[in-house]
């Protein structure tokens, strides 16, 4: 936990949207998380996605979770941080060891800061939680009545 502000960086591959990777050496600190693309000549010559340098301030991060672990060899995490008054998720895969130690890092980082970003989301989230939960109970309830 104390070396979670420490920089430290990881090569892992940020999937976008329609399932493309790129590489990026994803850096981690107390202050920043920053995502640079690895330029490899074959790999940006086939697709037109140009993955630009990200940085994003630790107050601006709002989660990390591990989204899935198929295997050893391969796991994938998310991370969410506001941009603009709108949340963003950014997907990464790497090996799984790799994966949940940047998670793990990410969570302590998110832990030992109070931002008000992160307590937002956080909020949001609860709120959308109970809001399907009870939700489901009325429709449970009325089926329940007749």
């Amino acid at each position: 936990m104390l070396s979670s502000h420490h920089y430290k960086s990881f090569k892992v591959s940020m999937i976008h949207r329609l399932r493309f990777t790129t590489d990026v050496q994803l850096g981690i600190s107390g202050d920043k998380v920053e995502i640079d693309p690895v330029t490899n000549q074959k790999a940006s010559t086939k697709f037109w996605i140009k993955q630009k340098p990200i940085s994003i301030d630790s107050e601006l991060l709002c989660a990390c979770d591990l989204a899935e672990e198929k295997s050893p060899s391969h796991a994938i995490f998310k991370l969410t941080y506001l941009s603009n008054h709108d949340y963003k998720h950014l997907y990464f895969e790497s090996d799984a060891a790799t994966i949940n130690e940047i998670v793990l890092k990410v969570n302590y980082i998110l832990e030992s800061r109070a931002s008000t970003a992160r307590a937002d989301y956080l909020a949001q989230k609860q709120r959308k939680l109970s809001r399907r939960t009870s939700f489901s109970f009325q429709k449970e309830k009325k089926s329940g009545q007749q």
